[in-house]
């Protein structure tokens, strides 16, 4: 943990930024330094901006994408992850580093917002602004400990696992911390988001609020096996936000439209995260993590979808239009045969490229969507799966490709548990392609399904590297060394 302060101090000059509590404040508002607090609630705001901005998933996203079968190597690809490319994950490797640091660096600006809370005294007309603003902070810091927790820990349906630290305070330079148990951990979460749920109120898509509170709950109770509370709450999730309309779909990851979203991280140009970024550890706007350039035939991949992928959607799902870039890209019906499948055959993403927003007036520069009506659907089909309702699997999943396809489509027939969760991977492959789900998804759900990484062989020519065995230890994320390094207490994750 001493490795986290040393961090904090030599990346304050990265996140001395902020942005808007809804769209484009830049005044700085970060908790480094004692003089950035002037006991006002007005300085606490600020803070929050800052807390905001230092938010960003684009390292899950594309380590899942890439550790998985969901991109292959692009035809501008200089070598740009290609060691995740090839499944290799040890304590060095730099996603394992950046997940853990850059969690608990915010973490680390959560406590130091929340110390600062408390010597604040709100005015009377500011105490519901204030109490938000505090409420926040907590939702924040349950969340963050939660994605530690998804990446860290080797079973998050065992309580008795080792989880990941909980860090609830300002630590000094020479504090060093074991790791708590998952149930230690999960306990910690539900107490900050009870606080939370106290104060905060239902803030829209661009904070936290009450119905991310819901959210955070729905897909830890399903990942820890509680699929009552996670059906309970998915439900009521899908009847606050029901799913993006077939008209809307495309329109979602343009930024035009809202539908079907819970949370999502904003994305504007001049923010921080307005800048390219190739490495698996920089951050930066969603779309160059697979391209240099922008849409329309410029995109200069350097990571494309899957041939396994895209061979997976219809060309009536609305989906296949939305996450494929066909104005870069270069179908080759004779890919298998390609002497240079590389050059021929060019699937250019578009998921995060084709938006052109009026707000922001830049390619690549996206919104980073965390919640969604559809997850909360395919949570639901988990539950039904886990209670053996096989029909209530295939209804489920029925109900979410009917929003996708122009005329009613036909549902599975499935009599086994490893029928349904095939089914149900297959579908949030579809579903939630470069949205940060697929290597999580396996590692919860790849046994109980029989499902493992499913390469194309000519996306696995590059490297001889098809799949991963679905009980393979990577399917947890290690310690990182830097981590281990400085804290003896730490104990590593098997095989590692």
């Amino acid at each position: 943990m001493k490795n986290i302060k040393n961090l904090l101090v030599l990346l304050l000059i990265t996140f001395m930024f902020s942005c808007d509590n809804a769209i484009d404040i830049e005044q700085p508002g970060t908790f480094y330094l004692e003089d950035q607090y002037d006991g006002t609630v007005a300085s606490l705001r600020d803070g929050m901006n800052g807390l905001y901005s230092n938010l960003d998933n684009t390292n899950e996203i594309k380590f899942n994408a890439v550790f998985t079968d969901e991109i292959s190597i692009g035809v501008e690809n200089g070598g740009q992850a290609q060691a995740e490319y090839g499944i290799n994950l040890t304590s060095a490797t730099s996603t394992a580093y950046s997940i853990w640091a850059n969690s608990y660096i915010n973490i680390s600006q959560i406590n130091r917002f929340l110390d600062a809370s408390e010597k604040t005294t709100p005015e009377p007309s500011e105490v519901s602004e204030y109490n938000n603003l505090v409420g926040q902070a907590y939702a924040m810091r349950a969340y963050l400990h939660f994605v530690l927790q998804t990446y860290y820990t080797e079973d998050l349906t065992d309580d008795n696992k080792l989880g990941v630290i909980i860090l609830n305070k300002v630590a000094t330079v020479d504090e060093k911390f074991k790791r708590n148990t998952n149930l230690e951990v999960f306990d910690f979460i539900e107490a900050d988001l009870t606080k939370a749920d106290s104060l905060i109120q239902n803030n829209g898509v661009f904070l936290f609020g009450t119905d991310v509170i819901k959210a955070i709950r729905a897909r830890m109770a399903a990942y820890r096996g509680d699929y009552t509370t996670a059906e309970t709450l998915a439900n009521e999730l899908l009847t606050a936000y029901p799913l993006a309309p077939l008209a809307s779909f495309g329109q979602v990851w343009t930024d035009q439209s809202d539908a079907g979203i819970i949370f999502k991280f904003k994305r504007v140009k001049g923010d921080s995260y307005d800048r390219q970024a190739t490495g698996m550890t920089a951050g930066g706007n969603a779309g160059t993590m697979f391209s240099f350039g922008a849409s329309g035939g410029n995109q200069s991949t350097y990571l494309e979808m899957s041939r396994s992928l895209f061979n997976k959607y219809s060309t009536a799902d609305t989906r296949y239009n939305a996450y494929v870039d066909f104005g870069s890209s270069t179908i080759d019906p004779n890919y298998m045969t390609s002497p240079n499948v590389i050059e021929s055959d060019i699937l250019a993403i578009g998921k995060y490229f084709v938006g052109l927003r009026s707000d922001q007036q830049k390619y690549l520069l996206n919104d980073l969507k965390i919640f969604r009506s559809a997850e909360m659907l395919l949570l639901i089909a988990e539950a039904k799966a886990f209670n053996h309702d096989y029909n209530g699997v295939a209804t489920t999943l029925k109900q979410l490709r009917d929003a996708r396809f122009p005329s009613p489509t036909t549902a599975l027939t499935l009599t086994t548990e490893q029928e349904a969760y095939e089914a149900i991977l297959a579908e949030r492959r579809l579903e939630l392609a470069y949205e940060g789900f697929r290597w999580v998804d396996l590692k919860r759900l790849g046994v109980k399904g029989n499902v493992e990484i499913d390469r194309d062989p000519r996306d696995c020519e590059i490297n001889g590297v098809c799949t991963l065995d679905k009980n393979s230890h990577k399917f947890t994320m290690p310690i990182p060394l830097t981590e281990m390094d400085i804290n003896d207490l730490l104990i590593q994750n098997a095989n590692y």
